[in-house]
Parts: C-alpha cells; sequence; structure tokens
C-alpha cells in the first residue's frame, strides 16, 4: 500500500509540475512584444433574442484600441422573436464597421448555422468570434492581430466570468478557471482540447480548409470545441492569446439549476474530451480528493491530498491573477475538492440532456 501511494504522489506531482512549467512559458510569450503589422479581422457575433445585450456590446467593441479601417463587426440574428433585429440596425446606423445579417435560410443547425453565415459574409481574412453578452477587453482585437502576425491560425484567450456572490457562480467561475488552466497548458504541450467560443480567432483559410462548422454537426452544442477538433486534425498550428487586456467577461449563471442546466449542454465536448482529455490527470484528482477518507485504510493517504493542494495552491498564487480570478484560501479549497467530482456530474448530465441554442 505504502508503494502505491508514493507512486499515486509522485504521478501527481509530476503532472502539475509540467502543467506549472507550461503555464510559465505560455505567459512568457508577450502578444505586445514586437511591433507588428495591423491585420484585417472580422469579428462575428451569433445572436438570438439578446436585445438586453447588444448595446453594451457595442460600447465595448467601439471602444476597442484598434484602428476602425482594420475590423469590422458582423451581428447575425438567427431569427430572434424580440427586438434584436431592429436593435442591431439602429447601432449599424450609428457605427460605420458594423454590419447586421439576418440568417433566414439556416444550412447548419443552432448557433454554428448564424456563425457561418457570418464568416461566409465576411470581407478580412482573420476572423474573431464573441458572443452578444460578452464584454471584451480593450486589447482584445489588437492582441489577436499581434498573436495572428506570428502565423497562428486558431486562437484561444481568456475568457473569465465576472464574479458575485453565491454558490452557483463560485462553481461556475472556479470550474472556468479550472478548464482555462488545463486548456493553455495543453496547448503549450501540443494537446489543445477545448475553447470557449466566446473568445477564439481562426484564419479564414483555415476555416475554408477544414470545411467550416459543416464537419461540426455531431452535436447542437459544442462548436468550439468540435472546431477545435478539426483544427488539430489539419495540424492547424493552435496557441495562446495572454494579454492581460484581452480578455473577455461574461456573466455565469446566477442559480445553480441554471448552472447544471448549462453545463449539461458538454455534448459536443464529449468528442474531444474522450480522444485528446488526460485521463490520468482527472482520475489522480479524484483519488486525491478521496484520500482524506482513505486515511482510515492508511494514514499515509493524508499526503497525497497535500501534495494536491500544495501545487493547486502553487498554481493558484502564480496565475489565478492572469485569468482574471482571486479567489479566498476557502473558496479555493472548495473549489478543488468538488471540481473533479463535477467532471463526472456534467459527463453523466450531458447524455441525459439535450442542449437548446439559447
Amino acid at each position: 500500500m505504502t508503494t502505491l501511494i508514493i507512486t499515486l504522489m509522485i504521478l501527481l506531482a509530476i503532472s502539475y509540475l509540467i502543467q506549472f512549467i507550461a503555464l510559465k512559458l505560455t505567459f512568457r510569450d508577450n502578444d505586445f512584444a514586437y511591433e507588428k503589422n495591423r491585420v484585417g479581422i472580422s469579428v462575428i457575433i451569433a445572436a438570438k433574442n439578446e436585445e438586453n445585450n447588444l448595446n453594451t456590446l457595442a460600447k465595448y467593441l467601439n471602444n476597442q484600441n484598434y484602428l476602425k479601417d482594420f475590423f469590422e463587426v458582423i451581428i447575425v440574428d438567427d431569427n430572434s422573436n424580440d427586438s434584436t433585429f431592429s436593435i442591431a440596425n439602429n447601432l449599424a446606423d450609428k457605427i460605420d464597421n458594423l454590419k447586421v445579417i439576418k440568417n433566414y435560410n439556416a444550412i447548419l443547425p443552432g448557433k454554428r448555422g448564424a456563425l457561418q453565415c457570418g464568416i461566409e459574409n465576411s470581407k478580412y481574412d482573420f476572423i474573431l468570434i464573441t458572443d452578444a453578452d460578452c464584454e471584451p477587453d480593450i486589447n482584445w482585437i489588437t492582441a489577436y492581430s499581434n498573436k495572428f502576425n506570428f502565423g497562428y491560425e486558431f486562437l484561444i484567450g481568456i475568457s473569465p466570468f465576472r464574479r458575485i456572490k453565491g454558490k452557483a457562480n463560485l462553481l461556475a467561475s472556479f470550474e472556468n478557471y479550472k478548464n482555462m488552466i488545463l486548456s493553455f497548458s495543453l496547448i503549450k504541450l501540443g494537446l489543445p482540447y477545448t475553447a470557449a467560443a466566446r473568445n477564439i480567432g481562426f484564419t479564414k483559410e483555415l476555416f475554408h480548409r477544414i470545411n467550416g462548422y459543416y464537419n461540426t454537426i455531431d452535436t447542437l452544442s459544442g462548436d468550439d470545441d468540435l472546431l477545435l477538433r478539426e483544427a488539430v486534425k489539419n495540424k492547424a498550428k493552435i496557441g495562446a492569446v495572454t494579454d492581460t487586456e484581452s480578455s473577455v467577461y461574461s456573466d455565469a449563471k446566477k442559480t445553480l439549476s441554471e448552472y447544471m442546466e448549462q453545463r449539461s449542454t458538454l455534448g459536443g465536448r464529449i468528442h474531444v474530451f474522450a480522444k485528446n482529455c488526460p485521463h490520468i490527470w482527472h482520475i489522480l484528482n479524484l483519488v486525491s480528493d478521496y484520500s482524506i477518507v482513505l486515511t482510515l485504510i492508511d494514514p499515509l493517504f493524508g499526503f497525497l491530498f497535500l501534495t494536491k493542494i500544495f501545487f493547486t495552491f502553487l498554481i493558484k498564487i502564480n496565475f489565478e491573477n492572469r485569468f482574471g480570478y482571486k479567489f479566498t484560501l476557502w473558496e479555493f479549497l472548495y473549489g478543488e475538492i468538488v471540481y473533479s467530482e463535477l467532471i463526472v456530474v456534467h459527463f453523466i448530465n450531458s447524455l441525459i440532456k439535450q442542449p437548446k441554442w439559447k
């Protein structure tokens, strides 16, 4: 038993050391280290019943630290039944580089049909995707432009949730924080497996090369991860945008039931998760979570739990601010204990429930 515990501790320590080093290397890459040529960028937003969010989104996009002659914003109304289309058109009358498209005859289902329509009607060679309820930071477009100049074909950015009081927000925020840590470290290790659709970018050439969203109709949700899957298949150069003023902020669900319902739309992620996710890493974390109970069998199991807490705390103090978060010690301990269990719950939940286009 002692040999098993020591082996698990060594494996857990190695996995977190690799993750720590990968994150250090990721954030060492300064998106603004060199003066780069501006590239033409098309920002695509799929909007369905977003009348309450468009004015705020337009304000953030209009305040971007990027010359308006070098980017356009395309809002695709996916047959909303509220005032989305009229509000978007009113904004287009005031903002020169904004245009609105009505997605009357969608060929693809759900949100990806609207995105496909927007990209096909865009004029620039580089595409950024975000959601109508998001707030991109001031250097969002600039950071992507600089990174595209290094030859990247698919880029993933930082996408934190705004923190408010409540357990649902804590769970969503901590899960989002852990997912970004895993995602960004795996990108540096050459094993990208997940992306947040509210903050991604890619070249139009890659988009056409992978046949757009046409190969991502496995499920209604997960268009972001499935698009990344196709990019990986086509050996695209994939990277991360890490500038602190390039994050895209959004609100998490306010209640536990809404949070669980949202996370049930992991169906699209299953395909990528099942193939690329480091299963051993999650298994090690699950074992370490339950090691406190296992101390009843052998007190040495307690050291396995302490090993996890030590390394996750080391990552927290070095990187949580980089990902837009600041967790208290209690929030950190609670989040670490429940995170691995939530992965299992969401996975099972996604097999039962069918996702919907919001």
